[in-house]
């Protein structure tokens, strides 16, 4: 049986140290996460969405604010006992986050070709159409992000 996944290159590493067979390949942009919802829901519950987003933010700017703090946390959920694993996990993470949380258009087109095997329809898809953005974009616009990062990122 032969097992694969797409790894970072820090969990390659110790995948490649604790003796796995890792196999380097082009590299491809994969989504690795987005939040969903309806845009019924949005604009029936624009509030509830925009106070989420918010809280969504802030959450990102808490994480890549407080390094130790955030590593600390990811070790009451995950059973590994090597620090290092623990930091490797964050840095993981962290260069994929960005202060505006936006979908990456290219990881998206990437994913959309994929789903094109299984289904002809999903050609006639463009990434950004698929994404309400508005309320991120207020948020952005509102100085929000910026003063989240006052002095930490140039926006």
């Amino acid at each position: 049986m032969i097992q694969g996944a797409p790894l970072s290159r820090q969990v390659a590493v110790e995948a490649s140290r604790l003796g796995l067979k890792v196999i380097d390949i082009k590299e491809v942009p994969i989504v690795i996460s987005f939040l969903i919802t309806t845009r019924s829901k949005i604009k029936k519950e624009e509030e509830a969405v925009r106070r989420f987003l918010k809280g969504y933010v802030a959450s990102i700017h808490y994480y890549l604010t407080h390094r130790n703090e955030s590593i600390l946390i990811i070790g009451k959920h995950v059973t590994v006992a090597d620090p290092s694993i623990l930091e490797s996990m964050y840095n993981t993470l962290a260069v994929q986050l960005g202060p505006w949380p936006a979908p990456n258009g290219e990881a998206l087109q990437a994913m959309l070709d994929a789903a094109t095997v299984v289904d002809k329809q999903a050609m006639k898809l463009k990434p950004l159409d698929l994404f309400e953005l508005r309320l991120l974009d207020e948020l952005k616009a509102g100085g929000f992000i910026m003063d989240l990062y006052a002095e930490k990122v140039n926006l």
